[in-house]
């Protein structure tokens, strides 16, 4: 479950970024050089971006390395990470 990932977490957020590959003794994932997506920016939602990375019109916030519990996570989807370093957003 590691590598370069999308991240919904419960509270509505959602992030991109590297996935550590283990979780830590207390049930917590960490995420390096994570950004934000603010907004999508899509037509076709969150499955387009994890496929084709950011548009024209996706806000990507940067952050510092961050963590969540385990229990907080909604979805993870895999995703090129050649697609957001593509300097689109």
């Amino acid at each position: 479950m590691n590598g370069y990932r999308v991240v919904v977490l419960d509270s509505g957020f959602v992030y991109v970024g590297y996935v550590e590959a283990s979780l830590d003794a207390e049930g917590y994932w960490l995420m390096t050089k994570p950004r934000n997506i603010r907004r999508w920016g899509t037509t076709r939602g969150l499955g387009q971006l994890t496929l084709e990375g950011p548009t024209e019109e996706t806000v990507l916030d940067d952050c510092a390395p961050m963590g969540w519990h385990q229990s907080r996570e909604v979805h993870r989807f895999h995703t090129d990470p050649a697609l957001w370093e593509s300097g689109r957003a």
